[in-house]
């Protein structure tokens, strides 16, 4: 019976068909056995893991990788790229109500940008030709000045759109009127700066006109 017992706990000892909670309590229950003639054991070297199983594992491992480095690539926009987007924007509004070099406002568009200014009867597509735009409206006494409304911006990797609204004062005459006007400005990237690459601005359409009350 005691060798039997005996040769029974090796093998539990040594791990056969035991999980590691099991081999942890059989451990355990060995140190303060009270069957006769079942000493303790020395503490048996960790188990390793069939290569089937390693396999596996490593299997998941890697597909787990593969859709955290996917997952980091398409992560959403941080807001303070979007922020600095914003400050592009605001940086355009400031260029343009100083004027004092047109060459100030051209900087700030890419080389490959295109213009469709609020005034302008043509589309504009070279670096020169927006500058001329940007000339003749610095060259009006008194300057008009543009005063930025709505925006909303957003940022897909290293490209983002501000679109929103703003209002030109012009002066005629020696009269100031408003003319407000929608934008679109697309930023590229640049290093640490965001150029704009496309800018389409246009007068602010009238309200429709309000029908007429029936007659009685």
């Amino acid at each position: 019976m005691g060798t039997s017992l005996n040769s029974r706990a090796r093998q539990l000892v040594q791990g056969e068909a035991l999980s590691d909670p099991a081999l942890e309590t059989t451990r355990s229950c060995m140190g303060r056995s009270s069957v006769s003639g079942l000493p303790s054991l020395p503490r048996p070297m960790a188990r390793t893991h069939p290569p089937r199983i390693s396999t596996m594992r490593q299997l998941m491992s890697s597909l787990l990788l593969v859709t955290l480095l996917a997952a980091c690539q398409t992560a959403p926009p941080t807001d303070a790229e979007g922020s600095r987007v914003n400050a592009s924007t605001l940086t355009w509004v400031a260029t343009y109500n100083n004027c004092d070099h047109a060459s100030k406002l051209a900087a700030l568009y890419d080389t490959d940008a295109v213009l469709w200014g609020t005034m302008s009867q043509a589309i504009i597509s070279t670096p020169g030709g927006i500058q001329q735009y940007f000339e003749r409206a610095c060259m009006t006494n008194p300057k008009s000045t543009v005063e930025l409304g709505q925006q909303l911006v957003r940022v897909y990797g290293d490209t983002a759109v501000s679109s929103g609204t703003y209002a030109f004062t012009v002066f005629s005459g020696g009269q100031a009127r408003v003319v407000p006007a929608r934008f679109s400005m697309t930023y590229r990237r640049n290093g640490d700066r965001w150029l704009i690459v496309n800018h389409h601005s246009s007068a602010m359409p009238a309200p429709p006109a309000q029908p007429s009350p029936p007659r009685q």
